[in-house]
């Protein structure tokens, strides 16, 4: 599913992508996932800032949870970054 990184890591980021794993699996283009893995990692360390390594991948997952949810009820992309 991800790309190579060291186990903690990988297990990190799909504790992270869990709630957006429909969202993942219809990633096709070869660089689509990597990208998204980038994001992912990048986005984490920002939470392991403030929330610590133990919380941050939940923390973040919920957070991915609440704006797939915000995208799917307003019908469009979130055009706020900060929003949720």
């Amino acid at each position: 599913m991800l790309g190579r990184r060291t186990r903690s890591c990988t297990l990190d980021l799909r504790a992270v992508l869990a709630p957006v794993k429909l969202v993942w699996a219809r990633l096709k283009r070869p660089a689509a996932r990597p990208l998204v893995e980038a994001a992912a990692r990048t986005e984490l360390a920002w939470v392991v800032g403030f929330a610590g390594p133990a919380d941050a991948p939940q923390i973040l997952a919920d957070r991915l949870a609440r704006r797939l949810e915000t995208q799917m009820r307003l019908g469009g992309p979130i055009t706020d970054q900060w929003a949720g």
